[in-house]
């Protein structure tokens, strides 16, 4: 559930392709158990100072793995420098601020449902804003996706009777993050498109630019939880560095890997694989329910997602 922004494909031989896929199901199930992980560890530590350390540790991180040799501080200028940073702020502080706030509200299983719609939006989003093309098949299949997405949504309105609103409201602040994402994705094409600066941005230095923007931009907050609110920090530990370690350098790295191996529209599918390592993680280690409303909207969202990227193959006779 994290910044990602995919580079140029290669072709290459099957053994990398397979070992592309390992690398991108190890990424759905890091990422599908950031959910959880969040969820538990905002029992010990509120959102924002959660956030501030995470963004420093994975900053810190990053920097040392960005080969600072390309130039790409020289490439974008000042003007891109700063509107990468505004960029930045958007991708991390507005995307996963919504979304730690959403899932304090909701369940783990909900808001990792709703997050992986985002290849989805993303799709309907360079339709309306980048005027591309899509099939009269594919527009029908996210229609079948979306209503999917929405089941889940709103169950607490239609399957709850306690705290109703409070998770309703969860599930739209992580809706809203979602949205957040989608912007940042669309509009990154306009900073970092290869093809306009002639420059092939390290994905690594996009992630990193992004994580110091929200460390930039959070840190104030951070610092007046950490001033004003009891934090546990024994607990809260492990998850922070989960989230800054294994749920970013480590996932994005191997994200980096398998998306060089393999087709940019495969990519998507991975996505859609966190909720599976969510839902039993949620379910045997904090006590969150299956609901039958889950089944539904998988099954629609699956029928909505094939039905938009299968493409049925000609024989020519």
């Amino acid at each position: 559930m994290d910044v990602i922004i995919t580079p140029m494909p290669k072709n290459d031989n099957k053994d990398s392709r397979k070992l592309a896929i390992i690398a991108l199901i190890v990424v759905s199930a890091l990422w599908g158990v950031a959910s959880p992980v969040i969820k538990v560890t905002l029992n010990y530590i509120p959102p924002f100072s959660f956030l501030t350390i995470r963004f420093l540790v994975a900053s810190f991180i990053l920097y040392f793995l960005v080969d600072w040799k390309k130039g790409y501080l020289k490439h974008l200028g000042k003007k891109g420098l700063l509107y990468a940073l505004l960029l930045g702020v958007l991708g991390s502080s507005v995307n996963l601020g919504l979304l730690f706030w959403g899932i304090n509200f909701t369940t783990s299983i909900e808001a990792t449902i709703i997050y992986s719609m985002a290849p989805i939006l993303i799709i309907l989003g360079g339709v309306v804003f980048l005027k591309e093309e899509i099939q009269t098949r594919e527009l029908l299949g996210i229609l079948i996706a979306l209503f999917g997405f929405g089941l889940i949504i709103i169950k607490p309105l239609l399957f709850e009777s306690s705290k109703v609103i409070i998770n309703f409201e969860g599930n739209i602040l992580v809706l809203l993050s979602t949205v957040a994402w989608v912007a940042y994705a669309l509009l990154s094409k306009n900073i970092f498109n290869h093809d306009k600066t002639g420059t092939k941005y390290s994905p690594v230095f996009i992630t990193f630019i992004t994580f110091f923007a929200g460390a930039v931009s959070m840190l104030p907050f951070g610092i007046y939880e950490i001033l004003t609110t009891p934090i546990f920090w024994a607990k809260a530990t492990p998850g922070i560095l989960y989230m800054a370690v294994a749920g970013t350098v480590i996932a994005y790295t191997l994200y980096e890997f398998g998306v060089k191996k393999i087709e940019v529209s495969e990519t998507a599918i991975f996505q859609y694989l966190q909720p599976l390592f969510t839902i039993p993680i949620a379910m045997m280690f904090i006590g969150e329910d299956f609901s039958f409303i889950y089944l539904v909207g998988g099954i629609l969202v699956a029928a909505g997602v094939f039905l938009s990227e299968h493409h049925p193959v000609k024989i020519k006779r």
